[in-house]
Protein backbone atom coordinates (compact mmCIF):
# COMPACT_ATOMS: atom_id res chain seq x y z
CA UNK A 1 0.00 0.00 0.00
CA UNK A 2 2.77 2.43 0.95
CA UNK A 3 4.67 1.72 -2.26
CA UNK A 4 1.51 2.36 -4.27
CA UNK A 5 0.94 5.64 -2.42
CA UNK A 6 4.52 6.72 -3.10
CA UNK A 7 4.12 5.94 -6.81
CA UNK A 8 0.84 7.86 -7.03
CA UNK A 9 2.42 10.85 -5.28
CA UNK A 10 5.45 10.70 -7.60
CA UNK A 11 3.26 10.69 -10.71
CA UNK A 12 1.22 13.61 -9.39
CA UNK A 13 4.35 15.63 -8.74
CA UNK A 14 5.67 14.92 -12.22
CA UNK A 15 2.33 15.78 -13.82
CA UNK A 16 1.95 19.01 -11.87
CA UNK A 17 5.64 19.99 -12.20
CA UNK A 18 5.87 20.73 -8.47
CA UNK A 19 9.28 21.32 -6.98
CA UNK A 20 9.01 20.17 -3.38
CA UNK A 21 12.50 20.84 -2.07
CA UNK A 22 16.05 21.69 -3.01
CA UNK A 23 19.21 20.02 -1.89
CA UNK A 24 19.59 16.65 -0.25
CA UNK A 25 16.46 15.02 1.15
CA UNK A 26 16.52 14.55 4.90
CA UNK A 27 14.89 11.51 6.45
CA UNK A 28 14.39 12.00 10.19
CA UNK A 29 13.54 8.39 10.95
CA UNK A 30 12.19 5.52 8.95
CA UNK A 31 10.68 2.50 10.66
CA UNK A 32 11.18 -0.82 8.94
CA UNK A 33 9.25 -2.79 11.55
CA UNK A 34 5.72 -3.54 10.38
CA UNK A 35 4.79 -5.09 13.72
CA UNK A 36 5.67 -1.89 15.57
CA UNK A 37 3.55 0.16 13.16
CA UNK A 38 0.55 -2.07 13.83
CA UNK A 39 1.04 -1.91 17.60
CA UNK A 40 1.47 1.85 17.46
CA UNK A 41 -1.66 2.44 15.39
CA UNK A 42 -3.74 0.25 17.68
CA UNK A 43 -2.30 1.92 20.78
CA UNK A 44 -3.21 5.39 19.50
CA UNK A 45 -6.72 4.16 18.68
CA UNK A 46 -7.28 2.95 22.24
CA UNK A 47 -5.72 6.07 23.76
CA UNK A 48 -8.05 8.37 21.84
CA UNK A 49 -11.11 6.70 23.39
CA UNK A 50 -10.00 8.03 26.78
CA UNK A 51 -11.47 5.17 28.78
CA UNK A 52 -9.77 3.34 31.66
CA UNK A 53 -9.40 -0.05 29.98
CA UNK A 54 -8.49 1.57 26.67
CA UNK A 55 -5.83 3.75 28.25
CA UNK A 56 -4.17 0.82 30.00
CA UNK A 57 -4.27 -1.16 26.75
CA UNK A 58 -2.86 1.81 24.83
CA UNK A 59 0.12 2.14 27.15
CA UNK A 60 0.88 -1.57 26.87
CA UNK A 61 0.73 -1.50 23.06
CA UNK A 62 2.86 1.65 22.79
CA UNK A 63 5.51 0.19 25.10
CA UNK A 64 5.61 -2.95 22.93
CA UNK A 65 6.03 -0.81 19.83
CA UNK A 66 8.84 1.14 21.48
CA UNK A 67 10.61 -2.09 22.44
CA UNK A 68 10.47 -3.31 18.83
CA UNK A 69 11.49 0.03 17.34
CA UNK A 70 13.46 1.89 20.06
CA UNK A 71 14.70 4.66 17.80
CA UNK A 72 11.26 5.81 16.68
CA UNK A 73 10.79 9.29 18.19
CA UNK A 74 6.99 9.45 18.31
CA UNK A 75 6.33 6.69 20.86
CA UNK A 76 7.37 8.74 23.87
CA UNK A 77 5.05 11.53 22.75
CA UNK A 78 2.09 9.15 22.51
CA UNK A 79 2.89 7.78 25.97
CA UNK A 80 3.05 11.32 27.35
CA UNK A 81 -0.49 12.00 26.11
CA UNK A 82 -1.60 8.88 28.01
CA UNK A 83 -0.25 10.48 31.18
CA UNK A 84 -2.17 13.69 30.44
CA UNK A 85 -5.39 11.72 30.06
CA UNK A 86 -4.87 10.36 33.57
CA UNK A 87 -5.11 13.92 34.86
CA UNK A 88 -8.74 14.12 33.79
CA UNK A 89 -9.74 10.68 34.99
CA UNK A 90 -9.31 8.70 38.14
CA UNK A 91 -7.04 6.36 36.21
CA UNK A 92 -3.90 7.20 38.13
CA UNK A 93 -3.27 7.59 41.84
CA UNK A 94 -1.81 11.10 41.45
CA UNK A 95 -3.08 13.36 38.63
CA UNK A 96 -0.53 16.04 39.47
CA UNK A 97 2.29 13.54 39.12
CA UNK A 98 0.86 12.39 35.79
CA UNK A 99 0.93 15.98 34.53
CA UNK A 100 4.54 16.34 35.61
CA UNK A 101 5.48 13.08 33.89
CA UNK A 102 3.86 14.28 30.68
CA UNK A 103 5.65 17.61 30.91
CA UNK A 104 8.99 15.88 31.48
CA UNK A 105 8.59 13.64 28.42
CA UNK A 106 7.61 16.53 26.14
CA UNK A 107 10.54 18.63 27.35
CA UNK A 108 12.91 15.74 26.77
CA UNK A 109 11.52 15.31 23.25
CA UNK A 110 11.96 19.01 22.49
CA UNK A 111 15.56 18.92 23.74
CA UNK A 112 16.32 16.87 20.58
CA UNK A 113 15.42 19.80 18.31
CA UNK A 114 17.96 19.04 15.65
CA UNK A 115 16.57 15.54 15.18
CA UNK A 116 12.85 16.37 15.18
CA UNK A 117 10.62 16.67 12.12
CA UNK A 118 8.45 19.81 12.33
CA UNK A 119 5.21 17.90 12.92
CA UNK A 120 6.66 16.05 15.91
CA UNK A 121 8.14 19.27 17.32
CA UNK A 122 4.74 20.94 16.96
CA UNK A 123 2.99 18.01 18.64
CA UNK A 124 5.48 18.09 21.51
CA UNK A 125 4.99 21.85 21.95
CA UNK A 126 1.21 21.61 22.19
CA UNK A 127 1.52 18.51 24.39
CA UNK A 128 3.76 20.49 26.71
CA UNK A 129 1.18 23.28 26.68
CA UNK A 130 -1.53 20.81 27.63
CA UNK A 131 0.57 19.54 30.54
CA UNK A 132 1.20 23.09 31.71
CA UNK A 133 -2.52 23.96 31.62
CA UNK A 134 -3.21 20.97 33.86
CA UNK A 135 -0.77 22.49 36.33
CA UNK A 136 -2.45 25.94 36.04
CA UNK A 137 0.66 27.43 34.40
CA UNK A 138 -1.35 29.29 31.79
CA UNK A 139 1.13 31.87 30.53
CA UNK A 140 3.73 29.21 29.80
CA UNK A 141 1.07 27.06 28.16
CA UNK A 142 -0.03 29.83 25.83
CA UNK A 143 3.56 30.39 24.67
CA UNK A 144 4.21 26.67 24.11
CA UNK A 145 0.99 26.18 22.15
CA UNK A 146 1.79 29.22 19.99
CA UNK A 147 5.14 27.63 19.08
CA UNK A 148 3.26 24.51 18.02
CA UNK A 149 0.85 26.51 15.89
CA UNK A 150 3.70 28.32 14.14
CA UNK A 151 5.46 25.04 13.35
CA UNK A 152 2.43 23.18 11.99
CA UNK A 153 -0.60 25.41 11.34
CA UNK A 154 -2.07 22.78 8.99
CA UNK A 155 -2.18 19.98 11.57
CA UNK A 156 -5.70 19.53 12.91
CA UNK A 157 -4.46 18.05 16.18
CA UNK A 158 -2.11 20.96 16.81
CA UNK A 159 -4.82 23.53 16.13
CA UNK A 160 -7.27 21.60 18.29
CA UNK A 161 -4.91 21.57 21.26
CA UNK A 162 -4.11 25.25 20.66
CA UNK A 163 -7.84 25.95 21.00
CA UNK A 164 -7.99 23.71 24.07
CA UNK A 165 -5.23 25.74 25.75
CA UNK A 166 -6.85 29.06 24.82
CA UNK A 167 -10.24 27.96 26.17
CA UNK A 168 -8.91 26.65 29.46
CA UNK A 169 -6.70 29.72 29.86
CA UNK A 170 -9.68 32.06 29.61
CA UNK A 171 -9.69 33.08 25.92
CA UNK A 172 -12.77 31.32 24.47
CA UNK A 173 -13.22 33.72 21.53
CA UNK A 174 -9.68 33.03 20.29
CA UNK A 175 -10.24 29.33 20.96
CA UNK A 176 -13.21 29.26 18.58
CA UNK A 177 -10.99 30.37 15.69
CA UNK A 178 -8.52 27.57 16.41
CA UNK A 179 -11.30 24.97 16.68
CA UNK A 180 -12.93 26.07 13.44
CA UNK A 181 -9.60 25.76 11.66
CA UNK A 182 -9.04 22.31 13.13
CA UNK A 183 -12.47 21.19 11.96
CA UNK A 184 -11.77 22.42 8.43
CA UNK A 185 -8.60 20.33 8.44
CA UNK A 186 -10.27 17.26 9.97
CA UNK A 187 -14.07 17.31 9.46
CA UNK A 188 -14.56 14.15 11.56
CA UNK A 189 -12.39 14.93 14.59
CA UNK A 190 -11.61 13.07 17.78
CA UNK A 191 -14.39 13.43 20.34
CA UNK A 192 -12.43 15.69 22.71
CA UNK A 193 -12.33 18.46 20.09
CA UNK A 194 -16.11 18.77 20.04
CA UNK A 195 -16.14 18.77 23.84
CA UNK A 196 -13.74 21.69 24.23
CA UNK A 197 -15.30 23.49 21.25
CA UNK A 198 -18.63 23.28 23.05
CA UNK A 199 -16.99 24.47 26.25
CA UNK A 200 -15.78 27.64 24.52
CA UNK A 201 -19.34 28.39 23.41
CA UNK A 202 -20.56 27.70 26.95
CA UNK A 203 -17.97 30.12 28.36
CA UNK A 204 -19.27 32.82 26.02
CA UNK A 205 -22.89 32.19 27.00
CA UNK A 206 -23.71 30.92 23.51
CA UNK A 207 -25.68 27.99 24.86
CA UNK A 208 -27.54 27.08 21.65
CA UNK A 209 -24.22 26.85 19.79
CA UNK A 210 -22.79 24.78 22.63
CA UNK A 211 -25.75 22.37 22.43
CA UNK A 212 -25.45 22.05 18.64
CA UNK A 213 -21.72 21.34 18.91
CA UNK A 214 -21.87 18.90 21.81
CA UNK A 215 -24.71 16.82 20.35
CA UNK A 216 -22.50 16.17 17.32
CA UNK A 217 -20.47 13.90 19.56
CA UNK A 218 -23.01 12.69 22.14
CA UNK A 219 -25.59 11.61 19.54
CA UNK A 220 -23.27 10.17 16.89
CA UNK A 221 -22.78 6.36 17.00
CA UNK A 222 -19.28 6.92 15.59
CA UNK A 223 -18.15 8.10 19.05
CA UNK A 224 -20.03 5.52 21.14
CA UNK A 225 -16.82 3.81 22.33
CA UNK A 226 -15.31 7.07 23.60
CA UNK A 227 -15.62 8.65 27.03
CA UNK A 228 -18.51 11.08 26.56
CA UNK A 229 -19.02 12.04 30.20
CA UNK A 230 -17.28 15.46 29.88
CA UNK A 231 -19.31 16.28 26.77
CA UNK A 232 -22.54 15.13 28.41
CA UNK A 233 -21.81 17.21 31.50
CA UNK A 234 -21.32 20.31 29.39
CA UNK A 235 -24.41 19.46 27.38
CA UNK A 236 -26.53 19.13 30.53
CA UNK A 237 -25.25 22.48 31.78
CA UNK A 238 -25.89 24.14 28.41
CA UNK A 239 -29.41 22.71 28.20
CA UNK A 240 -30.21 23.92 31.71
CA UNK A 241 -28.83 27.39 30.94
CA UNK A 242 -30.90 27.48 27.74
CA UNK A 243 -34.08 26.67 29.68
CA UNK A 244 -34.39 23.12 28.34
CA UNK A 245 -34.79 21.61 31.80
CA UNK A 246 -36.29 18.26 30.80
CA UNK A 247 -33.51 17.49 28.32
CA UNK A 248 -30.93 18.61 30.88
CA UNK A 249 -32.38 16.14 33.37
CA UNK A 250 -32.27 13.35 30.79
CA UNK A 251 -28.58 13.99 30.15
CA UNK A 252 -27.90 14.04 33.88
CA UNK A 253 -29.58 10.65 34.26
CA UNK A 254 -27.47 9.25 31.42
CA UNK A 255 -24.32 10.41 33.20
CA UNK A 256 -25.40 8.88 36.51
CA UNK A 257 -26.34 5.62 34.79
CA UNK A 258 -22.79 5.31 33.44
CA UNK A 259 -20.98 6.73 36.48
CA UNK A 260 -23.02 6.24 39.66
CA UNK A 261 -22.20 8.85 42.25
CA UNK A 262 -20.77 11.24 39.66
CA UNK A 263 -20.15 14.69 41.14
CA UNK A 264 -20.17 17.82 39.03
CA UNK A 265 -18.18 19.53 41.78
CA UNK A 266 -15.25 17.19 41.08
CA UNK A 267 -15.51 17.55 37.32
CA UNK A 268 -15.95 21.33 37.28
CA UNK A 269 -12.53 21.88 38.78
CA UNK A 270 -11.34 21.75 35.16
CA UNK A 271 -13.43 24.79 34.23
CA UNK A 272 -10.48 27.09 34.67
CA UNK A 273 -10.99 30.85 34.53
CA UNK A 274 -14.63 30.57 33.42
Amino acid sequence: IFRSQDEIARRLLVALHIKTMTGEERVFYRSNTLASLELRALGIHYAMRQRRAGLERARSLLLQAKALDPGYPYDDTHLAFCYLTECYKEFGPDPAESARKGESIFRETLSRKGDLPPNLAATAHVGLAWALVLQRRFDEALIASKFGEELAPSMAFVMGVRGHVLAYSGYPELALGAFQRALRLQPIPDHWLYKVHGMAYFQLGRHDDAIATLTKVTDDPYYRDSDLIPARTLLAASLEAAGQHERAQQETLRILAEVPGFSTADWCRWFIRT
